[in-house]
């Protein structure tokens, strides 16, 4: 038996590190932050030597440095990735490209989109968007992984059918995602942003890791979930394409409200109300937009869709002087079609003013609402083109809109401001997948639930909505009656709450969306292989002889 050795084990720790900053291959439009960039690598390897150095002991230090990283300086949207560094030999693409709305961004910005998206190209893609497209083309079926920090918008509203139609297509799908948060900067002047980080690949790991909020300042909770959808939340991989029109029959239709096009002239302030001129206080109307019907402001504007009566100008000078202002502005603009209605001042440039009361559609709202909050207005009350207007006869469209069920649809399926809930007519309520066949006493329980929330806030007289959906001081009768109307909505639904109401929700809105559109396809396709049989048969009636 041999007698064992005395002695101590060593290990050479440089030999167990495999990440260095030669590894690193990046882009950057300018030579500065270039040099920021390889000074920040180089710091965080040296911050991991450090780590590495009290984890097993040693002093690890890689002094003279004996790699650099490999950083190009040039435009990354007008660049071949692959000439910097071959997709087979690549394993991670990331980083924070810049963000740029339509409103925002510069013209050669937009070139950029342009070249990188072409056919695809739409104005109102966010320029982060073109990082994702050079990933796509780039990775091609590689396994690489990809992700970006990137401006929230890209998981929201219109973008994202654009965005991710093409990335689902060729096979992509979302590995990890952090949903919305607000991220600040150290630096003076620092910008105040909401982002999103998506993870993407053609090979997802299972289950996947959903990052979720509480607010936009909150810390992250991680989840498990089977799937992450593209507006970043447990789902199928559906995608919500505007449409011209409601897709169910059952949903009435919504429009913008009326645009003047008067340079001012037929809106009138409370304080410039003709309140001794009866003449033209019998064309004031109160004029809302989203901001008035959410705070209770007023406003007014002069309504007279088909002209003043005969002498009225004559007999008002306060008509007379706004009407000539109309006029003038009009004669005085670029558009053909304001120029042209310069003969008619009184005439609003765009009259979509419903004849019988109808829902008034706030264009936003606050991201602290549990609820989104419409109005029943008179048709006497005039809707500005900053608000959306839908007749709705019986009430049942206002229970609808009330409802923690539409709300899940808005705050995933529109576009933000910010991180404030955003309506559209034809993101949120075209697609709006409401069934095509509710029963009568359904239909029925949600015009009645509606009905008792118009009651409960009728109980507190000069309160704005504003006041009222407070999220700190929201009248119990106001929560007991929207729990009623989610009851009654739910019931529409067939809805069964499991975890988390809104996830759920959303996740069953997003699958009866994308059934109800295959079935329309479906129907569509037969319709189209049924059209030649039927000419055909016309075609064999023509010639047959006759008795």
């Amino acid at each position: 038996m041999a007698a064992r050795r005395a002695g101590q084990l060593a290990i050479d720790v440089t030999l167990e590190l495999n990440v260095r900053v030669d590894q690193f291959y990046g882009m950057e439009v300018e030579e500065f932050p270039a040099k920021i960039a390889r000074t920040a690598l180089y710091l965080a390897d040296h911050l991991a030597n450090r780590e590495a150095s009290v984890e097993f002991g040693q002093h690890l230090v890689r002094f003279p440095i004996p790699a650099a990283p490999h950083i190009l300086i040039t435009n990354a949207l007008r660049t071949d990735w692959a000439d910097l560094l071959p997709p087979e030999r690549c394993t991670y693409v990331f980083g924070n490209p810049p963000f740029g709305g339509h409103a925002t961004r510069s013209l050669a910005q937009s070139d950029d989109l342009r070249r990188v998206w072409g056919s695809g190209y739409a104005k109102w893609l966010d320029y982060v968007t073109g990082w994702y497209r050079k990933a796509r083309d780039y990775i091609g079926d590689h396994p690489v992984r990809a992700g970006f920090v990137s401006t929230n918008s890209i998981a929201q509203g219109e973008q994202v059918a654009r965005l991710w139609e093409c990335l689902l297509a060729d096979g992509f799908r979302i590995d990890f995602a952090h949903q919305t948060f607000a991220w600040t900067s150290e630096a003076r002047g620092r910008a105040h942003v909401h982002v999103v980080v998506v993870g993407f690949s053609k090979h997802p790991p299972s289950p996947r890791r959903l990052f979720t909020y509480a607010t936009t300042r909150s810390q992250p909770v991680e989840e498990t979930v089977s799937n992450i959808s593209p507006y970043l939340v447990e789902g199928p991989d559906t995608t919500v394409a505007g449409r011209s029109t409601p897709l169910s029959p059952q949903m009435p239709p919504a429009d913008y409200g009326s645009l003047p096009s008067d340079g001012g002239g037929l809106i009138v302030a409370p304080v410039d109300l003709p309140s001794d001129d009866p003449v033209a206080m019998g064309y004031i109307r109160p004029y809302l937009g989203s901001r008035e019907l959410v705070r209770g402001l007023e406003r007014y504007c002069i309504w007279m869709p088909d002209g003043p009566a005969p002498g009225d100008l004559q007999r008002s000078r306060f008509l007379h002087e706004r009407l000539e202002a109309v006029r003038q502005s009009r004669l005085a603009s670029r558009n053909p079609d304001s120029r042209a209605l310069a003969t008619q001042p009184y005439k609003f440039f765009h009259n979509a003013q419903p004849t019988t009361a109808y829902i008034g559609i706030p264009a936003q709202v606050s991201e602290t609402r549990r609820w989104y909050t419409v109005a029943v207005l008179p048709p006497e009350t005039i809707a500005s083109n900053t608000l959306y207007t839908a007749e709705d006869p019986d009430g049942f469209l206002f229970g609808l809109l009330s409802s923690s069920m539409f709300l899940a649809w808005v705050g995933s399926i529109g576009g933000r401001l910010k991180s404030d809930y955003r309506f559209s007519k034809s993101v949120v309520h075209n697609t709006f997948p409401l069934p095509a066949a509710i029963t009568n006493g359904r239909r029925e329980g949600v015009t009645a639930a509606g009905k008792a929330l118009l009651v409960a806030r009728a109980n507190h007289p000069g309160a704005t909505l504003a006041d009222l959906y407070e999220p700190l001081a929201t009248p119990p009768d106001v929560i007991a009656a929207h729990a009623g109307v989610d009851r009654a909505v739910d019931a529409v639904f067939d809805f069964r709450r499991r975890r988390s109401a809104e996830r759920d929700r959303l996740e069953l809105l997003l699958s009866r969306y994308a059934a109800m559109v295959e079935d329309g396809r479906l129907q569509l396709d037969a319709r189209r292989s049924a059209a030649p049989a039927r000419r055909r048969r016309r075609q064999r009636t023509r010639a047959a002889p006759a008795d």
